[in-house]
């Protein structure tokens, strides 16, 4: 029995977003089997850059912040807004590009090749380059925010509290933050490989049609 436009739909958004988690992964395989990093790892692909809906997350966050700005401190107002705002703008670059692999005619289980086609006629690289930045930004305030003096203990408290007023859904994301990010002296060894190699796919793609 063929499948309906609605029940099309959902599968072509499913396999597009478990092709781009497959993708990530191979990326930064070697960054996901060491021990250090494999939380910092989860949290990069589950929270900062997400290719699930995040939009009930992002509402959460920003009712969050609304609420109670003045107790959490500006820089986790700014991290969290900075997560919300690279979340936006993935999502318009992930729905354009699904767009176009569908105008193109590709199959629900299109190709790397059929991929990387759609990338280049998608004709957004500044804004590619803009998200790599805003990603990379993202995750280092992220670091340097979480992993400061004497934030954990106020954080895991609130979340606490947060939970059991059934609103626990942005603490929870700074928690994660907090146990992934913390025990990094430093976060650059991964910041470094992301810009690089996302930058070094995005030309890849440019160059072969220059």
């Amino acid at each position: 029995m063929p499948l309906t436009d609605k029940e099309l739909e959902a599968e072509r958004i499913r396999y597009f977003r478990q092709f781009q988690i497959q993708r990530l992964q191979q990326t930064y395989q070697d960054f996901m089997e060491q021990a250090r990093y494999e939380k910092a790892c989860a949290f990069f692909f589950g929270d900062i850059y997400s290719v699930e809906d995040t939009e009930v997350r992002d509402q959460a966050f920003e009712t969050f912040t609304h609420k109670i700005r003045k107790v959490i401190g500006g820089d986790i107002e700014r991290c969290l807004k900075s997560m919300v705002a690279l979340q936006h703008h993935t999502l318009a670059l992930d729905n354009l590009l699904l767009n176009q692999l569908i105008s193109q005619g590709a199959a629900v289980g299109f190709s790397m090749d059929e991929y990387r086609e759609a990338y280049l006629r998608c004709d957004n690289f500044r804004e590619r380059l803009n998200q790599i930045q805003e990603l990379v930004e993202t995750l280092s305030l992220s670091h340097r925010v979480l992993r400061r003096f004497g934030i954990g203990p106020g954080l895991l408290a609130l979340h606490r509290f947060q939970e059991m007023r059934g609103e626990g859904l942005a603490t929870g994301v700074l928690v994660r933050g907090y146990r992934a990010l913390s025990p990094l002296k430093t976060i650059q060894p991964l910041t470094e490989s992301i810009e690089s190699r996302e930058m070094a796919f995005l030309h890849s793609i440019y160059r072969e049609h220059p």
